[in-house]
């Protein structure tokens, strides 16, 4: 997601907590409200998860992140270590 997010330029809406973002990229833009962990894709809304907007905006302020899951399931997301894997679905091969 935040190699995809620096695709995206977020601008400061002027707002006192510094929570406000205009987020212009090609073919639209979009408006995101960290504070209440909403973008106008509705992305973050529905799926909990932040979108690229969300996060070019947080680079925007040297947020993490990781911090900016939506409430309701910031507690059930777990991050699995880089050196798990997957088990495999066919299972192993009879001769």
């Amino acid at each position: 997601m935040r190699k995809e997010s620096r695709h995206w330029h977020a601008i400061w809406s002027g707002d006192t907590g510094y929570e406000k973002f205009e987020v212009h990229g090609r073919p639209t833009n979009h408006v995101v409200d960290l504070g209440k962990r909403l973008c106008t894709c509705q992305f973050w809304m529905l799926t909990g998860i932040r979108c690229v907007h969300a996060c070019a905006a947080l680079a925007r302020v040297n947020k993490h992140p990781e911090d900016f899951y939506h409430k309701s399931i910031q507690g059930n997301i777990q991050v699995p270590h880089q050196s798990y894997s997957w088990p495999s679905l066919l299972g192993t091969k009879s001769v």
